[in-house]
């Protein structure tokens, strides 16, 4: 599993080993705001951007990566970009 506190830490972004997913949630109410799916193997790494709220990357053992952008992170984080 591998974890991400944003800028704000007002969310954490967790990516999973066993359902190839990404969930996000909020630091302040506990709650699930968005589960991301994509990618065929084991997510071993997420972040936030630190330059552009509401933006993830993440990487994975199907050997691929990439810049995610969630309507949820960014308007969680104040941004409309």
């Amino acid at each position: 599993m591998s974890l991400a506190l944003d800028a704000s830490s007002e969310l954490v972004v967790a990516g999973s080993e066993d359902s190839y997913e990404i969930f996000l949630w909020s630091l302040q109410t506990g709650k699930l705001l968005d589960v991301l799916s994509g990618h065929e193997g084991p997510v071993t790494s997420v972040a936030f951007s630190p330059s552009q709220p509401g933006h993830l990357a993440s990487g994975s053992w199907d050997k691929t990566y990439g810049p995610l952008a969630t309507r949820t992170a960014r308007t969680a984080c104040g941004s409309t970009n």
